[in-house]
């Protein structure tokens, strides 16, 4: 797990143009590899961590790492937040792999124009429709089960309206479905050859087979894709 958050930090990271020497406000940092790699490949000045699970807070709190500035118990739509997060304060603002949970994801733009200084950037990586077609009810189905609602995964005119409703311009969109999505399921599958069948019984490989399933299922189809995704907070 954080080889492939590094990969996908880094894919953003260089995709936004995140500088060292940066305040950053992380989103959704589960048990704060991403935060890690801020610190440690970016020499962030500090990195504020925004999570909401409490197996992941326990983790961070019992050994965070040198440079976590605030960790801010919330989640990411909570308009509370807002409480937390001073206006203009940080450089850049990501989310790694979480956007996609959201029922309202307007509601990250929105806070990165509170949160970002002008010129800031906000990067994340996230699952999305490729364009106006749907998803077919079947992967519509395994999303739900996945905790993700396939009414709110926008596509990119959609996410283009979003941002400049929300104050942001210049958005740029990459796609990475081919590496993302297919390297993940390489990895299961090689990964189910070196297991025992006792390991391959448990909950935790069910989940990870299911989620590889859905990965598969969705690069056949085309409806959706995995993306990184940049803008920046218009100079007012």
């Amino acid at each position: 797990y954080p080889v492939a958050c590094a990969r996908l930090a880094s894919w953003v990271a260089d995709f936004t143009g995140i500088q060292p020497r940066r305040k950053i406000l992380d989103l959704g940092v589960g048990y704060g590899a991403s935060v890690r790699f801020w610190l440690e490949h970016y020499r962030a000045i500090s990195v504020d961590a925004v999570e909401l699970r409490s197996d992941a807070l326990a983790q961070l709190t019992q050994n965070p790492p040198l440079g976590l500035g605030n960790l801010i118990v919330s989640s990411i739509e909570s308009p509370s937040l807002y409480k937390h997060i001073p206006s203009k304060t940080y450089q850049h603002i990501v989310c790694i792999d979480a956007l996609y949970h959201l029922n309202h994801p307007s509601f990250l733009w929105r806070l990165a124009h509170h949160a970002l200084e002008p010129d800031g950037s906000v990067g994340v990586c996230t699952l999305m429709r490729t364009g106006s077609k749907q998803p077919s009810l079947y992967i519509r189905n395994l999303l739900r089960f996945a905790q993700v609602n396939p009414d709110c995964l926008p596509d990119p005119d959609q996410l283009q309206t979003q941002m400049t409703d929300a104050g942001l311009s210049d958005m740029r969109l990459e796609w990475g479905t081919e590496s993302v999505l297919k390297g993940f399921c390489k990895f299961v599958q090689r990964r189910r050859r070196e297991l025992s069948w006792y390991q391959r019984a448990s909950a935790g490989w069910s989940k990870i087979s299911a989620t590889a399933h859905l990965a598969d299922t969705i690069c056949h189809e085309g409806t959706l894709g995995y993306a990184t995704i940049t803008a920046k907070r218009l100079n007012t």
